[in-house]
């Protein structure tokens, strides 16, 4: 019997070691003065580890994919958006053909609004897949915590 006691004794203290240690890794981004910054849990960690958590968390996968998709999309978009423009300046100094000029410029303009959009849509996504991988972090556990008659254990699911 004192054998039996022994042994749930130390399976609730270690279960209770054990929901302490282990809290939850929410992750964070800011914008930083040189590029983006990734947190998890207010320590800062590398774009290289905040995709492998984002790639290896099966809620997050799908949008952090499309994230990276409008982002790239994003890219291309711009880098377009700057021939464009380089082509349009070299169209107005030449001062012939008018019609290919204009054309330019409203190629010019659609390429930077699909750009800024892309670059919307992957921030969006991105937003959306950090809230989603830690709404997908486990809450539940047994801890000590307030309950209603004083300090206890608090099973939370």
């Amino acid at each position: 019997f004192c054998i039996m006691k022994t042994h749930i004794i130390l399976y609730f203290l270690f279960t209770l070691i054990s929901s302490t240690i282990l809290n939850s890794q929410e992750l964070t981004v800011f914008q930083g003065m040189f590029g983006t910054e990734y947190y998890q849990d207010n320590i800062k960690i590398r774009k290289k580890e905040y995709n492998s958590l984002m790639l290896d968390n099966p809620a997050s996968i799908e949008l952090h994919k499309k994230y990276k998709l409008f982002k790239n999309a994003g890219y291309v978009a711009g880098g377009a958006a700057l021939g464009l423009e380089i082509i349009y300046l070299r169209l107005l100094l030449d001062g012939r053909n008018l019609n290919t000029t204009v054309n330019v410029g409203i190629g010019l303009i659609g390429m930077i609004t699909v750009s800024g959009a892309c670059n919307y849509a992957s921030k969006f996504m991105q937003k959306q897949s950090i809230l989603s991988y830690n709404e997908s972090l486990d809450s539940t556990g047994l801890y000590l915590g307030p309950t209603q008659n004083g300090l206890g254990l608090v099973y939370s699911f």
